[in-house]
């Protein structure tokens, strides 16, 4: 049986390709940030940035 959860991540859509944006990494050690809630973006970023929902499957 498999378990879903569904989470959030930020992409970076200014470059050529999406990519996934990381987390303050003074804070992460440059981990990818991934958010059990929606997170807002700041008005300043909107342009370049989304929001996408990220669904991980438990085996």
């Amino acid at each position: 049986m498999k378990d879903e959860i569904e989470l959030f991540a930020i992409v970076d859509t200014s470059k050529d390709f999406i990519r996934f944006c990381y987390a303050d990494s003074d804070k992460t050690n440059g981990q990818m940030a991934i958010y059990d809630k929606k997170p807002k973006i700041e008005k300043h970023w909107k342009q370049f940035k989304k929001v996408v929902k990220v669904k991980v499957i438990i085996q």
